[in-house]
């Protein structure tokens, strides 16, 4: 949790009647037919950003969050594969499914890297960085 905001109770928003009391059950539904937290969000009416601050401010709900994600990334992998299977891949966009996976579940690390390393030590600095131009022999001339 940061520091500087009050600690935030969920069972405030059930009480005030802005989340219903079975709203995790409702989020891991959603997340079992690969819903987002675009989906989350729009299910509980409230904002993307209201998700977010309240991701901050509170364990439990950051937990549901993220275990829907992951139940969510299942379902996603599940209909990729099943796509792949049923036809050799003719229907199924590698590329959406890339991107998709690359920004909705980021945490499950989808993203495209590049590992440069020099003498097998990593780069970590740019001024670690040099270039040699190497002269090509000279052949010799007979």
């Amino acid at each position: 949790m940061k520091t500087g905001r009050k600690p935030f109770n969920i069972e405030l928003l059930i009480e005030r009647g802005i989340f219903s009391p079975d709203w995790k059950e409702q989020v891991y539904e959603r997340a079992r037919t690969g819903g987002n937290k675009l989906h989350f969000a729009n299910l509980l009416n409230i904002s993307r950003k209201t998700l977010y601050r309240l991701m901050d401010r509170s364990d439990e709900f950051r937990r549901t969050i993220n275990d829907a994600l992951q139940i969510s990334e299942q379902w996603f992998i599940d209909q990729a594969l099943t796509r792949w299977g049923e036809d050799g891949a003719k229907g199924l966009n590698s590329n959406f499914f890339k991107y998709y996976a690359q920004n909705v579940y980021r945490d499950s690390e989808w993203v495209d890297r590049t590992d440069i390393t020099t003498d097998g030590k990593p780069i970590t600095n740019d001024n670690e960085i040099s270039v040699k131009i190497i002269k090509p022999k000279e052949e010799d001339e007979d």
